[in-house]
Protein backbone atom coordinates (compact mmCIF):
# COMPACT_ATOMS: atom_id res chain seq x y z
CA UNK A 1 0.00 0.00 0.00
CA UNK A 2 1.35 3.40 -0.99
CA UNK A 3 1.77 5.92 1.83
CA UNK A 4 1.15 9.71 1.58
CA UNK A 5 4.87 10.43 1.34
CA UNK A 6 5.14 13.64 -0.69
CA UNK A 7 4.31 16.99 0.88
CA UNK A 8 5.61 19.98 2.86
CA UNK A 9 6.64 20.29 6.48
CA UNK A 10 3.64 20.59 8.78
CA UNK A 11 3.91 19.83 12.49
CA UNK A 12 0.73 20.79 14.31
CA UNK A 13 0.30 21.99 17.88
CA UNK A 14 -0.70 18.39 18.58
CA UNK A 15 1.45 15.84 16.72
CA UNK A 16 -1.56 13.51 16.92
CA UNK A 17 -3.12 15.75 14.27
CA UNK A 18 -0.11 16.27 11.99
CA UNK A 19 3.57 15.41 12.34
CA UNK A 20 5.23 15.86 8.95
CA UNK A 21 8.79 17.08 9.24
CA UNK A 22 10.96 17.96 6.25
CA UNK A 23 14.57 18.95 6.93
CA UNK A 24 17.25 19.56 4.28
CA UNK A 25 14.95 18.09 1.62
CA UNK A 26 12.67 19.85 -0.85
CA UNK A 27 9.98 18.47 -3.18
CA UNK A 28 10.14 18.71 -6.96
CA UNK A 29 6.97 18.13 -8.97
CA UNK A 30 6.87 16.63 -12.48
CA UNK A 31 5.04 19.35 -14.44
CA UNK A 32 4.19 17.09 -17.39
CA UNK A 33 2.48 14.57 -15.07
CA UNK A 34 4.32 11.78 -16.90
CA UNK A 35 6.79 10.81 -14.19
CA UNK A 36 6.92 7.58 -12.24
CA UNK A 37 5.48 9.55 -9.31
CA UNK A 38 3.92 13.00 -8.89
CA UNK A 39 7.25 14.21 -7.58
CA UNK A 40 10.22 13.41 -5.37
CA UNK A 41 12.28 14.78 -2.52
CA UNK A 42 15.77 15.98 -3.39
CA UNK A 43 18.59 16.91 -1.06
CA UNK A 44 19.05 20.63 -0.49
CA UNK A 45 22.22 22.05 -2.05
CA UNK A 46 25.48 21.55 -0.23
CA UNK A 47 27.68 24.43 0.87
CA UNK A 48 30.98 24.52 -1.02
CA UNK A 49 33.42 27.10 0.29
CA UNK A 50 34.69 29.33 -2.52
CA UNK A 51 36.28 32.19 -0.57
CA UNK A 52 37.05 33.57 2.86
CA UNK A 53 36.34 37.28 3.16
CA UNK A 54 37.59 38.86 6.36
CA UNK A 55 36.83 37.55 9.84
CA UNK A 56 33.07 37.60 9.44
CA UNK A 57 30.26 37.30 9.97
CA UNK A 58 29.08 38.02 6.43
CA UNK A 59 26.36 40.59 7.06
CA UNK A 60 25.42 41.67 3.54
CA UNK A 61 26.38 41.26 -0.12
CA UNK A 62 25.60 43.34 -3.20
CA UNK A 63 26.44 42.61 -6.83
CA UNK A 64 27.48 45.78 -8.70
CA UNK A 65 27.26 45.94 -12.48
CA UNK A 66 27.90 42.18 -12.67
CA UNK A 67 31.64 42.70 -12.18
CA UNK A 68 32.10 43.54 -8.51
CA UNK A 69 30.66 41.96 -5.39
CA UNK A 70 30.62 44.16 -2.30
CA UNK A 71 30.67 42.19 0.94
CA UNK A 72 30.29 43.46 4.49
CA UNK A 73 32.26 41.08 6.71
CA UNK A 74 32.37 42.09 10.36
CA UNK A 75 33.26 45.79 10.30
CA UNK A 76 35.10 45.60 6.98
CA UNK A 77 33.81 46.22 3.47
CA UNK A 78 35.41 44.24 0.66
CA UNK A 79 35.23 44.36 -3.12
CA UNK A 80 35.48 41.01 -4.92
CA UNK A 81 36.06 40.51 -8.63
CA UNK A 82 34.49 37.70 -10.66
CA UNK A 83 37.33 35.38 -9.56
CA UNK A 84 36.28 36.13 -5.96
CA UNK A 85 39.61 37.79 -5.17
CA UNK A 86 38.93 40.26 -2.34
CA UNK A 87 40.38 43.65 -1.45
CA UNK A 88 39.37 45.79 1.50
CA UNK A 89 37.83 49.18 0.71
CA UNK A 90 37.52 50.34 4.31
CA UNK A 91 35.86 49.81 7.66
CA UNK A 92 32.48 50.80 9.06
CA UNK A 93 30.99 51.11 12.52
CA UNK A 94 28.65 48.17 12.85
CA UNK A 95 25.49 47.71 14.90
CA UNK A 96 22.88 45.00 15.33
CA UNK A 97 20.54 46.61 12.79
CA UNK A 98 20.07 45.07 9.32
CA UNK A 99 22.25 46.35 6.49
CA UNK A 100 20.87 47.51 3.14
CA UNK A 101 22.99 48.27 0.08
CA UNK A 102 21.87 50.14 -3.07
CA UNK A 103 23.62 51.55 -6.13
CA UNK A 104 22.88 53.91 -9.02
CA UNK A 105 25.25 52.34 -11.53
CA UNK A 106 28.16 54.55 -10.47
CA UNK A 107 27.92 54.88 -6.69
CA UNK A 108 27.18 52.34 -3.96
CA UNK A 109 25.57 53.29 -0.65
CA UNK A 110 25.53 51.20 2.54
CA UNK A 111 23.05 51.86 5.36
CA UNK A 112 23.06 50.43 8.87
CA UNK A 113 21.47 52.44 11.64
CA UNK A 114 22.89 54.87 12.73
CA UNK A 115 25.44 55.18 9.90
CA UNK A 116 25.64 55.46 6.11
CA UNK A 117 28.59 55.08 3.73
CA UNK A 118 29.27 55.48 0.04
CA UNK A 119 31.67 53.74 -2.32
CA UNK A 120 32.72 55.91 -5.24
CA UNK A 121 35.62 54.90 -7.44
CA UNK A 122 36.47 52.11 -5.02
CA UNK A 123 36.82 54.40 -2.01
CA UNK A 124 34.64 54.08 1.12
CA UNK A 125 33.52 57.29 2.81
CA UNK A 126 30.82 58.25 5.33
CA UNK A 127 27.66 59.93 4.06
CA UNK A 128 26.51 63.04 5.91
CA UNK A 129 22.77 62.52 6.37
CA UNK A 130 20.41 65.26 7.62
CA UNK A 131 19.02 62.73 10.15
CA UNK A 132 20.68 60.26 12.51
CA UNK A 133 18.99 56.89 12.18
CA UNK A 134 18.64 55.49 8.65
CA UNK A 135 16.64 52.30 8.15
CA UNK A 136 16.19 50.22 5.00
CA UNK A 137 17.04 51.89 1.67
CA UNK A 138 15.74 51.35 -1.85
CA UNK A 139 16.71 52.83 -5.22
CA UNK A 140 14.39 54.09 -7.93
CA UNK A 141 14.61 56.45 -10.91
CA UNK A 142 18.01 57.82 -9.93
CA UNK A 143 17.12 58.43 -6.29
CA UNK A 144 17.98 56.67 -3.08
CA UNK A 145 15.15 56.58 -0.55
CA UNK A 146 15.52 55.52 3.08
CA UNK A 147 13.22 55.59 6.09
CA UNK A 148 14.09 57.27 9.37
CA UNK A 149 13.86 54.68 12.13
CA UNK A 150 11.33 55.49 14.85
CA UNK A 151 9.35 57.91 12.66
CA UNK A 152 7.07 58.21 9.62
CA UNK A 153 9.71 60.13 7.66
CA UNK A 154 11.06 59.23 4.21
CA UNK A 155 14.28 60.81 2.96
CA UNK A 156 15.54 61.11 -0.60
CA UNK A 157 19.02 61.60 -2.08
CA UNK A 158 19.83 64.04 -4.83
CA UNK A 159 19.26 62.80 -8.37
CA UNK A 160 21.94 60.26 -9.32
CA UNK A 161 23.98 61.22 -6.27
CA UNK A 162 23.76 58.85 -3.32
CA UNK A 163 26.35 60.89 -1.41
CA UNK A 164 24.20 64.03 -1.11
CA UNK A 165 20.95 64.23 0.89
CA UNK A 166 19.23 67.62 0.97
CA UNK A 167 17.66 68.37 4.39
CA UNK A 168 14.51 69.59 2.58
CA UNK A 169 14.01 66.43 0.51
CA UNK A 170 11.78 64.41 2.82
CA UNK A 171 8.12 63.56 3.26
CA UNK A 172 5.92 61.78 5.78
CA UNK A 173 4.07 58.50 5.28
CA UNK A 174 1.12 59.69 7.31
CA UNK A 175 -1.67 57.52 5.94
CA UNK A 176 -1.52 55.97 9.42
CA UNK A 177 0.31 57.06 12.55
CA UNK A 178 2.43 53.92 13.11
CA UNK A 179 6.16 54.12 12.42
CA UNK A 180 7.89 52.91 9.27
CA UNK A 181 9.72 49.61 9.77
CA UNK A 182 11.24 49.04 6.32
CA UNK A 183 11.06 49.93 2.64
CA UNK A 184 10.66 47.52 -0.26
CA UNK A 185 10.59 47.97 -4.01
CA UNK A 186 8.18 46.25 -6.37
CA UNK A 187 7.21 47.05 -9.97
CA UNK A 188 8.80 50.52 -9.76
CA UNK A 189 6.82 51.38 -6.66
CA UNK A 190 8.20 51.90 -3.18
CA UNK A 191 6.40 49.74 -0.64
CA UNK A 192 6.43 51.54 2.71
CA UNK A 193 5.99 48.86 5.37
CA UNK A 194 4.98 50.28 8.72
CA UNK A 195 4.29 48.55 12.02
CA UNK A 196 0.69 47.64 11.18
CA UNK A 197 0.04 49.06 7.70
CA UNK A 198 1.61 49.55 4.28
CA UNK A 199 1.55 52.34 1.71
CA UNK A 200 2.69 52.59 -1.90
CA UNK A 201 4.69 55.55 -3.19
CA UNK A 202 5.40 56.42 -6.82
CA UNK A 203 7.56 58.94 -8.67
CA UNK A 204 5.14 61.78 -9.40
CA UNK A 205 7.85 64.22 -10.55
CA UNK A 206 7.22 66.58 -7.65
CA UNK A 207 9.77 69.32 -6.95
CA UNK A 208 12.14 68.42 -4.14
CA UNK A 209 10.88 65.08 -2.84
CA UNK A 210 9.67 63.60 -6.12
CA UNK A 211 7.63 60.70 -4.71
CA UNK A 212 4.08 60.75 -3.41
CA UNK A 213 1.72 58.27 -1.83
CA UNK A 214 -0.53 56.33 -4.19
CA UNK A 215 -4.03 57.24 -3.09
CA UNK A 216 -6.64 54.54 -2.63
CA UNK A 217 -4.15 51.78 -1.85
CA UNK A 218 -3.53 51.15 1.84
CA UNK A 219 -2.88 47.74 3.38
CA UNK A 220 -3.71 46.68 6.92
CA UNK A 221 -0.52 44.64 7.01
CA UNK A 222 2.78 45.73 8.50
CA UNK A 223 6.21 44.28 9.17
CA UNK A 224 7.68 42.53 12.22
CA UNK A 225 11.34 42.37 11.17
CA UNK A 226 12.99 44.86 8.78
CA UNK A 227 15.65 42.29 7.88
CA UNK A 228 13.05 39.80 6.65
CA UNK A 229 12.29 41.64 3.36
CA UNK A 230 13.39 39.97 0.14
CA UNK A 231 12.47 40.23 -3.54
CA UNK A 232 11.85 36.92 -5.28
CA UNK A 233 10.93 36.92 -8.95
CA UNK A 234 7.97 39.28 -9.32
CA UNK A 235 7.22 39.16 -5.61
CA UNK A 236 8.13 40.83 -2.33
CA UNK A 237 8.11 38.70 0.83
CA UNK A 238 8.43 39.60 4.50
CA UNK A 239 7.46 38.58 8.04
CA UNK A 240 4.35 40.57 8.76
CA UNK A 241 2.05 41.78 11.47
CA UNK A 242 -0.96 44.01 11.98
CA UNK A 243 -3.01 45.34 14.86
CA UNK A 244 -4.56 41.90 15.40
CA UNK A 245 -1.46 39.69 15.48
CA UNK A 246 1.94 38.96 13.99
CA UNK A 247 4.40 36.45 12.52
CA UNK A 248 2.57 35.84 9.23
CA UNK A 249 4.74 35.53 6.11
CA UNK A 250 3.25 37.70 3.37
CA UNK A 251 3.84 37.62 -0.38
CA UNK A 252 3.03 40.71 -2.42
CA UNK A 253 2.70 40.69 -6.20
CA UNK A 254 0.10 43.42 -6.73
CA UNK A 255 -1.84 45.27 -4.05
CA UNK A 256 -3.22 42.27 -2.15
CA UNK A 257 -0.76 40.42 0.09
CA UNK A 258 -1.05 36.63 0.23
CA UNK A 259 -0.61 34.72 3.46
CA UNK A 260 2.11 32.14 2.79
CA UNK A 261 2.16 30.76 6.34
CA UNK A 262 0.43 27.77 7.91
CA UNK A 263 -1.03 27.23 11.38
CA UNK A 264 1.91 24.94 12.16
CA UNK A 265 4.49 27.45 10.96
CA UNK A 266 3.06 30.41 12.89
CA UNK A 267 2.91 28.29 16.03
CA UNK A 268 6.60 27.50 15.52
CA UNK A 269 7.48 31.18 15.00
CA UNK A 270 5.56 32.17 18.11
CA UNK A 271 7.60 29.73 20.19
CA UNK A 272 10.83 31.69 19.56
CA UNK A 273 12.06 34.26 22.14
CA UNK A 274 11.70 37.03 19.55
CA UNK A 275 11.02 37.32 15.84
CA UNK A 276 12.03 40.95 15.30
CA UNK A 277 15.55 39.72 14.44
CA UNK A 278 14.38 37.53 11.54
CA UNK A 279 16.62 37.62 8.45
CA UNK A 280 15.28 36.87 4.98
CA UNK A 281 17.00 36.22 1.67
CA UNK A 282 15.85 34.78 -1.64
CA UNK A 283 17.39 33.02 -4.61
CA UNK A 284 16.51 30.94 -7.65
CA UNK A 285 18.18 27.61 -8.37
CA UNK A 286 17.22 25.71 -11.48
CA UNK A 287 13.48 26.54 -11.65
CA UNK A 288 12.84 26.70 -7.89
CA UNK A 289 12.25 30.04 -6.18
CA UNK A 290 13.33 29.89 -2.52
CA UNK A 291 12.71 32.36 0.30
CA UNK A 292 14.80 31.58 3.40
CA UNK A 293 13.83 33.03 6.77
CA UNK A 294 16.26 32.64 9.67
CA UNK A 295 15.40 33.32 13.32
CA UNK A 296 18.70 33.82 15.19
CA UNK A 297 16.96 33.82 18.58
CA UNK A 298 15.12 30.63 17.66
CA UNK A 299 18.21 28.94 16.15
CA UNK A 300 16.13 27.89 13.15
CA UNK A 301 15.80 28.51 9.41
CA UNK A 302 12.64 27.90 7.39
CA UNK A 303 12.51 27.97 3.59
CA UNK A 304 9.48 28.57 1.37
CA UNK A 305 9.66 26.89 -2.04
CA UNK A 306 7.44 29.22 -4.02
CA UNK A 307 7.56 27.03 -7.13
CA UNK A 308 6.39 23.89 -5.32
CA UNK A 309 3.77 25.95 -3.45
CA UNK A 310 2.20 27.02 -6.73
CA UNK A 311 2.26 23.46 -8.07
CA UNK A 312 0.87 21.76 -4.97
CA UNK A 313 -1.62 24.51 -4.11
CA UNK A 314 -0.43 24.86 -0.49
CA UNK A 315 2.47 26.77 1.12
CA UNK A 316 5.41 24.40 0.76
CA UNK A 317 7.97 24.93 3.53
CA UNK A 318 10.97 22.93 4.66
CA UNK A 319 13.66 23.45 7.25
CA UNK A 320 17.23 24.20 6.19
CA UNK A 321 19.58 23.26 9.02
CA UNK A 322 23.11 22.67 10.13
CA UNK A 323 23.81 19.56 12.19
CA UNK A 324 26.24 19.23 15.08
CA UNK A 325 26.39 17.32 18.37
CA UNK A 326 23.30 15.40 17.35
CA UNK A 327 21.19 18.57 17.04
CA UNK A 328 19.73 20.63 14.21
CA UNK A 329 20.74 24.31 14.20
CA UNK A 330 20.10 27.39 12.10
CA UNK A 331 21.37 27.32 8.54
CA UNK A 332 24.89 28.68 8.01
CA UNK A 333 23.87 31.10 5.26
CA UNK A 334 22.24 34.40 6.16
CA UNK A 335 22.47 36.36 2.91
CA UNK A 336 22.62 35.38 -0.76
CA UNK A 337 23.51 36.83 -4.14
CA UNK A 338 23.70 35.67 -7.74
CA UNK A 339 27.20 36.54 -8.88
CA UNK A 340 29.75 35.20 -11.37
CA UNK A 341 27.43 32.39 -12.42
CA UNK A 342 26.96 31.09 -8.88
CA UNK A 343 24.47 31.39 -6.05
CA UNK A 344 26.64 32.57 -3.16
CA UNK A 345 25.66 32.65 0.51
CA UNK A 346 27.50 34.28 3.39
CA UNK A 347 28.18 32.57 6.72
CA UNK A 348 26.60 34.02 9.86
CA UNK A 349 29.53 32.89 12.04
CA UNK A 350 32.63 33.37 9.86
CA UNK A 351 33.96 35.09 6.76
CA UNK A 352 33.21 32.11 4.52
CA UNK A 353 31.42 32.46 1.21
CA UNK A 354 29.76 29.30 -0.10
CA UNK A 355 28.43 28.26 -3.45
CA UNK A 356 25.12 26.36 -3.39
CA UNK A 357 25.85 23.06 -5.14
CA UNK A 358 23.07 20.54 -5.78
CA UNK A 359 25.69 17.87 -6.48
CA UNK A 360 27.38 18.28 -3.11
CA UNK A 361 25.87 16.55 -0.09
CA UNK A 362 27.70 18.17 2.83
CA UNK A 363 27.96 21.64 4.33
CA UNK A 364 31.54 22.84 3.96
CA UNK A 365 32.74 19.25 4.34
CA UNK A 366 30.74 18.72 7.52
CA UNK A 367 28.07 16.10 8.13
CA UNK A 368 24.57 17.15 7.21
CA UNK A 369 21.42 15.30 8.26
CA UNK A 370 18.23 15.06 6.22
CA UNK A 371 14.90 13.90 7.63
CA UNK A 372 11.34 13.17 6.50
CA UNK A 373 8.46 12.03 8.72
CA UNK A 374 4.98 11.18 7.44
CA UNK A 375 1.87 9.17 8.28
CA UNK A 376 1.67 5.61 7.03
CA UNK A 377 -2.07 5.82 6.32
CA UNK A 378 -4.02 8.68 4.76
CA UNK A 379 -6.53 8.31 7.62
CA UNK A 380 -6.35 6.37 10.90
CA UNK A 381 -8.25 3.10 11.12
CA UNK A 382 -9.92 1.49 14.13
CA UNK A 383 -8.27 -1.81 13.29
CA UNK A 384 -4.69 -2.60 14.21
CA UNK A 385 -2.38 -2.79 11.19
CA UNK A 386 0.52 -5.19 10.75
CA UNK A 387 3.57 -3.82 8.95
CA UNK A 388 5.48 -6.72 7.41
CA UNK A 389 7.75 -4.40 5.46
CA UNK A 390 8.33 -0.82 4.30
CA UNK A 391 9.93 -0.27 0.88
CA UNK A 392 11.43 3.07 -0.12
CA UNK A 393 11.67 3.89 -3.81
CA UNK A 394 14.79 5.99 -4.25
CA UNK A 395 17.72 6.41 -6.58
CA UNK A 396 20.54 4.13 -5.42
CA UNK A 397 24.16 3.57 -6.34
CA UNK A 398 24.70 7.04 -7.86
CA UNK A 399 27.20 9.65 -6.61
CA UNK A 400 28.33 7.40 -3.77
CA UNK A 401 31.89 8.05 -2.51
CA UNK A 402 34.33 5.26 -3.34
CA UNK A 403 34.23 2.50 -0.76
CA UNK A 404 31.23 4.01 1.05
CA UNK A 405 28.08 2.15 2.03
CA UNK A 406 25.60 4.95 2.88
CA UNK A 407 22.85 4.09 5.31
CA UNK A 408 19.23 5.15 5.67
CA UNK A 409 17.77 5.23 9.18
CA UNK A 410 14.15 4.39 10.03
CA UNK A 411 12.14 4.74 13.21
CA UNK A 412 8.40 4.86 13.78
CA UNK A 413 5.76 5.95 16.28
CA UNK A 414 2.35 4.41 16.99
CA UNK A 415 1.06 7.15 19.32
CA UNK A 416 1.07 10.27 17.18
CA UNK A 417 4.77 11.04 17.45
CA UNK A 418 5.07 11.14 21.24
CA UNK A 419 7.21 8.00 21.55
CA UNK A 420 9.44 6.34 18.98
CA UNK A 421 10.87 2.93 18.25
CA UNK A 422 14.55 2.12 18.18
CA UNK A 423 16.37 3.09 15.01
CA UNK A 424 16.90 0.61 12.17
CA UNK A 425 19.38 0.98 9.33
CA UNK A 426 19.63 -0.34 5.82
CA UNK A 427 21.95 0.34 2.91
CA UNK A 428 21.14 2.97 0.30
CA UNK A 429 23.38 1.17 -2.19
CA UNK A 430 27.04 0.83 -3.05
CA UNK A 431 28.40 2.48 -6.17
CA UNK A 432 26.70 0.91 -9.18
CA UNK A 433 23.87 -0.77 -7.25
CA UNK A 434 21.26 1.13 -9.23
CA UNK A 435 18.59 -1.58 -8.94
CA UNK A 436 18.83 -2.08 -5.17
CA UNK A 437 15.51 -2.59 -3.36
CA UNK A 438 15.61 -0.57 -0.13
CA UNK A 439 13.40 -2.33 2.36
CA UNK A 440 12.82 -2.59 6.11
CA UNK A 441 11.24 -5.83 7.39
CA UNK A 442 9.27 -6.93 10.46
CA UNK A 443 8.05 -3.56 11.65
CA UNK A 444 5.46 -4.91 14.07
CA UNK A 445 1.83 -4.07 14.50
CA UNK A 446 0.20 -0.78 15.39
CA UNK A 447 -2.01 -0.65 18.46
CA UNK A 448 -5.76 -0.97 18.27
CA UNK A 449 -7.84 2.06 17.24
CA UNK A 450 -7.39 4.48 16.13
CA UNK A 451 -4.29 3.06 14.44
CA UNK A 452 -1.97 5.89 13.39
CA UNK A 453 1.65 5.04 12.58
CA UNK A 454 4.20 7.70 11.70
CA UNK A 455 7.39 6.74 9.85
CA UNK A 456 10.58 8.79 9.97
CA UNK A 457 13.46 8.42 7.51
CA UNK A 458 16.79 10.16 7.92
CA UNK A 459 20.42 9.96 6.89
CA UNK A 460 23.79 11.58 7.47
CA UNK A 461 25.98 9.79 4.92
CA UNK A 462 26.88 11.79 1.80
CA UNK A 463 25.17 10.40 -1.31
CA UNK A 464 22.64 11.59 -3.86
CA UNK A 465 19.27 11.68 -2.10
CA UNK A 466 16.26 11.30 -4.40
CA UNK A 467 13.27 9.86 -2.55
CA UNK A 468 10.30 8.98 -4.80
CA UNK A 469 7.76 7.11 -2.69
CA UNK A 470 7.13 4.71 0.18
CA UNK A 471 4.99 1.57 0.28
CA UNK A 472 4.25 -0.96 3.02
CA UNK A 473 2.71 -4.41 3.12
Amino acid sequence: MKTPFLGPAYRSRSPNLADQRLINLYPEIVETKTGKEVGAFYSCPGLVQVATVGAGPIQAMHAFEGQTLYVVSGNQVYALDTSLEARSVGSITVSTSPISIIDNGVQVAIFQNPNAYSIVGGDLAPIALPFTNPGIAVYQDGFGVVNEVGSINLWQSNSFDLTTWDPLNFDTADGSSDYIVALGELHRQIVVLKQDHAEFWINAGNPGFVFQRLDGVHLNVGCVAPGSLANLGENLLWLGRNADGNNIVHLLNGYEPRDMSTHALVREFNSYPTTTDAIGFAYQQERHLFYALTFPSGNATWVLDLTASQQLGVPCWHQRAGFSNGQFNRYAGQCAVNFAGQILVGDFASGNLYSLDLDNFQDNGQTRKWLRSWRALPKPTLRSTKYHWLAIDLETGIDVPDGANPQIVLRYSDDGGHNWSNERQTSAGLTGQTDLRVKFNRLGMSRRGPSDRIFELSGTDPFKVALLSAEFG
